[in-house]
């Protein structure tokens, strides 16, 4: 065995081989690439790059911004936790890998753009093309497992997404349910993740062929019915954080000698360095078009193993059958229908009813949520959720989510709270402070010129639901 060969090898003979076949000479600079350094994007839908990049200064971290994508950053050197800042907590920004960002970027997808992430959990691409279309149009966001939607729900609404609709089903089954229905499609297909090598001690106990084999039979069936769901002329991505041919090359081959879609070369300059697909694999000759997918490989690049590629729908099939029940669909309200509840949260916050008529809205017995006017009627088929949660409704009051106080922000004229450095400091590191004379109920924290969050107070003790405990080191 190689001295260079990581000790986990030694229980998986069978991939150290496969990647030996693979690699060749080349396997050291494989097996021996740094993990990808950090980096984070910031959510252009709440905050701005140059304004993010007078945070990183402020903090005095080393940093430099993404050459292909203008809101990513990669974090160089600093002891500074930007999981405990504030900004964190605002949704301003999140960690998300630098090949990881290139997906969404590649698709590109528009204001007014009908758009579905088919394997969407946790959630960072799919809020990265929420901020892409700037919440406009329709995001479908799908997941089938019911442990990561949580995850992705909790992305969604920290991000301050109100264009998403959430569902729950087989991505093999969505191009029969919805044919033809969206203009662009990402899918980041479930793989064996074996472009991360270099950060996973996991991938060496389970990996084996036959999973590779299994992996590769589901993303051709996922990857055939995204092309029914997409529509003519329509765009979509394909991607797989796996250097295997059998999850990328072999896939795509496939589909552009049964069906009619074309390879569209990257329009992103800087992203041309990462051109270098396969051209054969194990006597098979790929189409020439393959040139144009990217293939990033952590030896060469530094990076995170990834395979991105584009592809336009020319044409459909013509056997396509509408299988989804248009008499069973959600129907959102305009702020009319809801003009009861709507006034209520008005009276209760400070707020012009006049705000609500840019939002639709979905009521179920105790809480509201808001959308775009855009998301008219929603298929009842796996549905979960849909924009952001507004307020849930407690006794007499609709007490308001973090997530909509921050969005009503200017808004929100009553039960408004401002405390002090050391009262934030405490609230944010454990959940509770005490502020004397407070009345009891909910109110609108604010902090400098923002409100930030909803919280609760009861016998002059305020307290905050929070998804981690946060030092706010940036405050001193």
């Amino acid at each position: 065995m190689p001295e260079i060969l990581p000790d986990d090898f030694q229980n998986n003979i069978e991939l150290y081989q496969y990647l030996q076949t693979l690699y060749g000479k080349n396997l050291s600079d494989f097996l021996n690439a740094r993990p990808e350094p950090v980096a984070v994007r910031v959510n252009s839908l709440k905050y701005t790059a140059e304004q993010f990049r007078g945070d990183l200064n402020h903090y005095g971290l080393t940093f430099h911004q993404l050459p292909f994508n203008a809101n990513g950053f990669v974090i160089e050197d600093g002891t500074l936790k930007l999981s405990h800042t504030l900004g964190f907590f605002k949704g301003q920004f999140q960690y998300q890998g630098i090949s990881s960002q290139i997906p969404a970027l590649l698709l590109s997808p528009k204001a007014g753009d009908v758009v579905l992430d088919m394997a969407a959990a946790p959630g960072s691409k799919s809020t990265q093309l929420a901020a892409m279309m700037g919440n406009k149009g329709q995001l479908y966001l799908n997941d089938f497992s019911t442990a990561r939607l949580t995850p992705l729900n909790t992305n969604v609404q920290r991000s301050g997404i109100y264009n998403a609709v959430m569902t729950q089903i087989s991505g093999e089954r969505i191009g029969n349910l919805s044919p033809e229905k969206f203009d662009k499609i990402l899918l980041d297909a479930p793989c064996t993740a074996l472009g991360g090598i270099a950060d996973s001690d996991e991938l060496f106990i389970w990996w084996s062929l036959k999973k590779l084999k299994s992996l590769s039979a589901r993303q051709l069936r996922m990857f055939i019915s995204a092309f029914k769901a997409l529509k003519i002329d329509g765009e979509m991505v394909y991607s797989t954080c796996s250097v295997a041919p059998e999850e990328n090359e072999l896939v795509v081959q496939y589909m552009l000698e049964n069906y009619p879609l074309e390879v569209v070369p990257p329009e992103i300059e800087p992203l041309e360095r990462y051109k270098g697909a396969l051209e054969s694999y194990q006597g098979i000759s790929f189409h020439p078009s393959m040139k144009n997918a990217l293939r990033i490989d952590p030896g060469r690049h530094a990076l995170e193993g990834f395979f991105v590629v584009k592809l336009r729908k020319t044409s459909g099939s013509g056997r396509l059958k509408h299988l989804e029940d248009t008499e069973h669909t959600i129907k959102t309200v305009t702020a009319d229908e809801l003009s009861a509840e709507l006034s209520d949260i008005s009276e209760q916050w400070g707020i012009a009813e006049e705000f609500w008529k840019e939002f639709r809205f979905i009521r179920s017995s105790k809480r509201i949520w808001m959308v775009n006017k855009e998301i008219v009627s929603i298929p009842a088929t796996g549905f979960v959720s849909a924009g952001l949660k507004l307020a849930e409704k407690r006794s007499s009051i609709w007490r308001l989510s973090n997530q909509s106080a921050q969005l009503l922000n200017v808004q929100i004229t009553k039960r408004l709270l401002s405390i002090d450095k050391m009262a934030l400091k405490e609230l944010f590191s454990t959940g509770f402070t005490k502020i004397a004379g407070i009345k009891n109920g909910y109110h609108a924290l604010k902090w400098r010129d923002s409100v930030i969050a909803a919280v609760y107070a009861e016998n002059q003790i305020i307290r905050l639901r929070l998804p981690h405990y946060f030092s706010l080191p940036e405050i001193n």
